[in-house]
Parts: structure tokens; C-alpha cells; sequence
């Protein structure tokens, strides 16, 4: 843990990648829904509860049933000015706010390849506003 006035102080989604915290193949848990932001590091990582926190605490390990999984693909050139956000924004329009319930959301194709980490982020961060249980995207080489 760090004080309150250290500088390494924040958000565990953006100082984890920032402290190089999150690598990929990680399983991290936290109690947030947006801990599925790590994703965009090829890192499984999903929000617990509070009482799967004080476990986890304890013990270092997790019970999990198998989730399942959905692959989103999107290809092509991104048009001027369209970021992630757009891009998250219409997955979940055509899916609806339900339509990933319990899965996670592996995101692929030459669009996703091609943002960079921050908007890898952002698409993970909201697989949770379709219904996800985690976003994940495969490191680059």
C-alpha cells in the first residue's frame, strides 16, 4: 500500500498498467465491475465482490466456474476521427446492454489491432455496459 500523498497513488485500472502491474496472461480481480480494463493487456481480469475480496486476501486463489466466451471481430481502416468509444458504443448498440451477460468478450480483427493501449482500454473497460464479465484483447507480439 502506498500513503495518501505518494505519487503512485490512483486508480488500480490506470496505475496497474502505469507501474507495470499488469502483464499479460495476469488473472486480476478487484472489487469493481471496470476491473475488466486490464483486458486490453491480454490479462483475464474481472470485478469480485467484497466478500471474494476478503478470500482472495486470505488465500491468493479464486473458485470459478468455466465462463463462456464471445469473440467480437472488427476489420477495416477506422475512418477519421471514430476512437474507441465509437467503437464500443456501437458493439453495444447492436447487441444491447444484455447481449454479452456472463461472457468474456474477446475483441479481434485489424480495427482492434490497430488502437492503441489507452483505447484498448477503453474497450475492456466497457465490456461491462453489454453485460460482459471481462473484456479481453490479445497482446501484440
Amino acid at each position: 500500500l502506498f500513503g495518501l500523498d505518494d505519487t503512485r497513488q490512483g486508480i488500480v485500472h490506470v496505475i496497474g498498467p502505469e507501474q507495470g502491474l499488469t502483464q499479460p496472461g495476469m488473472t486480476i480481480v478487484c472489487g469493481d465491475s471496470h476491473t475488466s480494463t486490464h483486458g486490453a493487456f491480454g490479462a483475464l481480469a474481472f470485478g469480485i465482490g467484497t466478500s471474494e475480496v476478503g478470500y482472495v486476501l486470505a488465500t491468493q486463489t479464486l473458485l470459478q466456474r468455466k465462463p463462456r466466451n464471445m469473440e467480437l471481430r472488427i476489420d477495416g481502416v477506422l475512418p477519421r476521427g471514430v476512437t474507441a468509444k465509437d467503437i464500443i458504443l456501437a458493439v453495444i448498440a447492436k447487441i444491447g446492454i444484455g447481449g454479452a451477460t456472463g461472457n468474456v468478450l474477446e475483441y479481434s480483427g485489424s480495427a482492434i489491432r490497430s488502437l492503441g493501449m489507452e483505447e484498448r482500454m477503453t474497450i475492456c473497460n466497457m465490456s461491462i455496459e453489454e453485460g460482459g464479465r471481462a473484456g479481453l484483447i490479445a497482446p501484440d507480439e
